[in-house]
């Protein structure tokens, strides 16, 4: 993959408020996007325009290479798929995307349990909420037919389990160095 912002073709999923601010945000910001939506009123004009007129703190045009109704050419070829939808639509998307998913999506497997899993545990000892953490856990361990939170690098493997935010942060003060 090409981690180059205008060589990094990323796909939305969701043309909510979310979707559409992350295509105004990232497409200002050199990024080839592709925008999937099942309502066909919410991308519409976006098709129809070939992105989104971005005004506010930063403005220009936002341009989108592909905006369809489909979910498989939004995703064919794409080197990152970002879901945003609400949680009420994560069994679908993942669903829809297990066939779909190639050779090379193996960072799911690794990033959701090696760091998602500890970031989401230690927002909940923190009393942090991690909704999008939380959301991205959930989808893939929907979407691979695996329990992320029971076999990933959770509290208890870290050897915090039953910690405080304290004794975590001793532990890791401790243990990384300055």
């Amino acid at each position: 993959m090409d981690t180059r912002r205008g060589g990094c073709t990323c796909a939305i999923i969701g043309a909510g408020l979310g979707g559409i601010a992350l295509i105004a945000n990232m497409g200002l910001q050199g990024y080839r996007l592709r925008l999937h939506d099942l309502n066909e009123a919410r991308i519409a004009k976006v098709r129809e325009r070939g992105g989104l007129d971005v005004e506010g703190l930063v403005e220009g045009f936002a341009p989108v290479e592909l905006v369809t109704a489909e979910l498989a050419p939004a995703v064919d070829g794409a080197d990152v798929i970002i879901v945003v939808t609400g949680s009420h639509f994560h069994s679908d998307v993942a669903r829809g995307l297990a066939p779909l998913l190639k050779d090379g999506h193996k960072y799911v497997i690794e990033d959701v349990p090696c760091g998602l899993v500890a970031m989401s545990a230690l927002g909940s000892v923190a009393r942090v909420p991690t909704p999008v953490i939380d959301g991205l856990i959930t989808l893939t361990s929907a979407m691979l037919r695996r329990e992320f939170r029971a076999e990933g690098r959770n509290l208890e493997r870290l050897g915090l389990g039953g910690k405080r935010v304290p004794e975590v942060q001793t532990i890791v003060d401790r243990e990384l160095p300055a």
